[in-house]
């Protein structure tokens, strides 16, 4: 594996915003939109600001899950801004990082799936999320799209569901309710049930705008909230803007501003540096100088007051974010108060620290040992991402390096979206003034990019202007490694004769001086070479070599390439059961690390080694889900092994005939969990594991895995009554009754992952 294309993230389901609070009302608005989005493959839930579109959307994720096979996808468009990244964002949310086209990746990606993706507050990005529909869908998918708006998409065939206000008694009770939040003896009663009605009444019934007001019942009574809001103040606040509804919630935010005291406002316009939602350590760092008092229970007193709202991520993480019309509405004050420059500083200055706390980029000389990099590092990057490309912004606008070291830092550490960080790299790097070795390795970035996307002629380009300054910066290790670079790139253009020559050029740097990480990749690179000349003895020395140096100097990642390299010469030495126990170490490496997707290309080894062993089905159902991985994760297999790759089924379809288009779609069925199973050795997915459904088989797999009933319900977007009703019957068929038992037999019957 001489260098690999696959990225990180593991497709999945998204997770929905949860609440600590009840759902109040709308019954019928949710049987019926439950019917529509059962018999339309899109519909657009249509309502101004504050109507509770995302809320009634999560609402109906969770009625509806068991429906949806393979889940749900929430994609959360409210802070994005730049409607080419659309299909992008999509594609993150699903865990889809690749590197090409973003609408066919995700369309690759659903196909097979019956799923429901919810993208929520498009009304912003109206033309792009349209395209993203008509581009995706296919005649025969069964996957559907709820879109949640204020206004239409203007697809044809959406079904456009205008979301109808609540009457008069639900808005009451979700007075009540919340009223009860900060003032436990609160109730609507004869003596104030006219008072709150009108107060509803007088916010259009909106349910934030509700939930804003009732926030303030501890600190006045019902006649002082409804005259409050009828301010003088309140009626010209609502005349800029066309929309009566829309008027009356922005009136309502500006209301409840107005009643902060001057920690909460401070701190509420400062969250307004922040998208995607934030994690309480950022907001320590970025916004709580200055603060009197601590800034947690300031925080909490927003979220109290319903002007922030609190996301709880699946791996145990809680976030916060604040609702789109809030957003802006800080991001107006925060401007309007002269403290922008500094928030934005301090924002950018953070996730830069983190970022590369968290990763093992180098922009410097010289080269340290790889700092590990753990899967909580990750998942914190994956979170992030739109606050560092927000901080980005920042800084290309406001230092004098135009944030070129966090750049190259991001795009050395970070994967997904290639070609929006080279069209960013090769910006900074035209107007950035010379940095001296943080040029130098931005221009080594701008190579790797350009390799990714199979741009070679940039790569090579790029690497060739790199030379010429290390030359002049006396660092021979990074010309070892920008040589290497060179020889990959000639070698997919088919020099086999100057990708040698270069990369002998570059083991030279490394011997002489003395670096086991630029000698292990140089000879991985060599050793994938010799095998595309067919010398495969020459191949395994050498590659053996690399593998025995990454054991001492590299994480798992770095051992799982080599390892991966060095199976190929085994099967071309004709020891196969070598091979396929190093294609199964490289995929234990992988699902180590959490990098799942970089089993693709092992699978693909296995597929060939199965069919060396006559293990025709095998080969196919293996050759298969690769392909389908492939697809879903825009990884382009090197040429000479994709050619490989296709003489092994050529193969198979000549010895299974007929049958060989039954094994293909075995495989094709396959997600990335199930093929790594599969190709670990457990039985294939699809096959019956008597007594138990295939949605049963998955909750136990799961927790089998250590998983509690929340976080199975949460990661399969269903209820966790729903995951302990799945439970008893499984414990009925199996007549097991203790947790422990049911890990026992999972894994006596390939159902939990090794």
């Amino acid at each position: 594996m001489a260098t690999s294309m696959a990225t990180r993230g593991s497709p999945g389901r998204s997770a929905r915003p949860t609440y600590l609070t009840s759902f109040i009302g709308r019954a019928s608005d949710l049987e019926l939109l439950d019917k529509a989005v059962a018999s339309n493959r899109l519909v657009t839930l249509i309502g101004p600001g504050g109507a509770g579109k995302t809320r009634i959307a999560g609402e109906l994720a969770v009625r509806s899950a068991d429906r949806w096979v393979d889940g749900v996808c929430w994609v959360d468009l409210a802070s994005l801004d730049d409607p080419g990244q659309v299909a992008e964002t999509i594609a993150l949310a699903m865990g889809l990082e690749g590197s090409g086209d973003a609408t066919v990746r995700v369309a690759a990606w659903l196909t097979p799936r019956t799923m429901l993706v919810i993208l929520d507050n498009c009304e912003h990005l109206i033309d792009a999320c349209a395209h993203f529909c008509e581009s995706a869908f296919g005649p025969n998918e069964t996957w559907t799209v709820l879109a949640t708006s204020r206004q239409p998409l203007g697809v044809p065939g959406e079904l456009r569901f205008p979301l109808s206000p609540l009457s008069s008694a639900e808005a009451a009770s979700l007075f009540e309710q919340r009223a009860k939040l900060v003032k436990s003896s609160f109730a609507v009663a004869a003596t104030n049930r006219d008072v709150v009605i009108e107060i509803c009444r007088r916010l259009d019934d909106l349910p934030l705008a509700i939930e804003l007001v009732a926030a303030r019942a501890n600190l006045m009574s019902e006649g002082e909230l409804l005259s409050s809001i009828a301010e003088p103040i309140w009626s010209l606040f609502m005349t800029r803007s066309r929309d009566p509804r829309h008027a009356t919630l922005l009136a309502t935010i500006d209301w409840s501003y107005r009643l902060l005291d001057d920690p909460e406002a401070t701190l509420f316009r400062r969250l307004a540096v922040f998208r995607g939602g934030f994690a309480i350590d950022a907001v320590r760092a970025v916004c709580a100088d200055g603060l009197r008092g601590d800034v947690v229970e300031i925080l909490a007193g927003l979220v109290d007051k319903s002007m922030v709202m609190v996301v709880q991520v699946a791996d145990g993480v809680t976030r916060y974010r604040l609702l789109e019309s809030q957003l802006a509405y800080a991001e107006t004050k925060l401007n309007q108060s002269g403290e922008a420059l500094d928030i934005g500083r301090r924002h950018y200055e953070y996730f830069n620290q983190e970022l590369f706390a968290r990763s093992n980029a180098v922009v410097t000389t010289p080269l340290p040992l790889p700092k590990p990099i753990t899967p909580a590092d990750n998942r914190w990057k994956r979170r992030e991402t739109e606050n560092m490309w927000a901080a980005l912004r920042w800084a290309r606008d406001n230092t004098e390096d135009l944030g070129m070291p966090m750049a190259v830092a991001f795009l050395q550490a970070t994967t997904g979206n290639v070609q929006r960080k080279r069209v960013w790299m090769d910006d900074l790097i035209a107007r950035a003034p010379d940095l001296g070795a943080v040029t130098s390795w931005a221009m080594g970035a701008a190579a790797g990019a350009a390799w990714l996307a199979r741009d070679f002629d940039a790569s090579v380009s790029y690497c060739e202007r790199r030379l010429e300054r290390l030359a002049k910066e006396n660092d021979p290790i990074q010309v070892g490694f920008t040589l290497s670079m060179i020889g990959n790139a000639k070698q997919e253009q088919g020099d086999l004769g100057g990708a040698r020559a270069i990369h002998e050029s570059a083991l030279e740097v490394a011997l002489e001086f003395n670096s086991p990480e630029l000698t292990s990749m140089v000879k991985n690179n060599l050793g994938c070479l010799e095998l595309e000349r067919g010398n495969f003895r020459q191949a395994l020395k050498l590659l053996s070599e690399a593998v025995e140096i990454d054991a001492r100097v590299s994480g798992p990642m770095g051992r799982a390439n080599s390892t991966e390299s060095l199976a190929n010469a085994q099967l071309g030495c004709g020891d196969t059961a070598a091979a396929e126990r190093s294609w199964c170490q490289s995929i234990e490496l992988v699902v180590e690390s959490e990098n799942e997707e970089e089993a693709i290309v092992p699978i693909g080894g296995l597929a060939r080694a199965a069919a060396t062993r006559a293990d025709y089905r095998r080969a196919v159902r293996l050759a298969a889900a690769h392909d389908r991985l492939a697809h879903e994760y825009s990884y382009r297999e090197q040429r000479f092994w994709a050619a490989e790759l296709e003489r092994c089924k050529e193969l198979c379809r000549t010895k299974l005939g007929r049958a060989y288009d039954e094994a293909w779609v075995e495989g094709q069925t396959m997600g990335i969990h199930e093929a790594i199973a599969y190709a670990l050795g457990e039985a294939p997915p699809g096959e019956s594991i008597e007594p138990l459904s295939k949605r049963e088989a998955e909750v136990l797999r799961l927790v089998a895995s250590g998983l509690s009933n929340r976080d199975v319900a949460a990661k399969l977007f269903l209820s966790e009554r729903t995951v302990e009703g799945h439970l008893d019957r499984i414990r009925d068929k199996l007549g097991i009754r203790s947790r422990a038992q049911l890990g026992l037999w999972a894994v006596a019957h390939g159902l939990a992952l090794r």
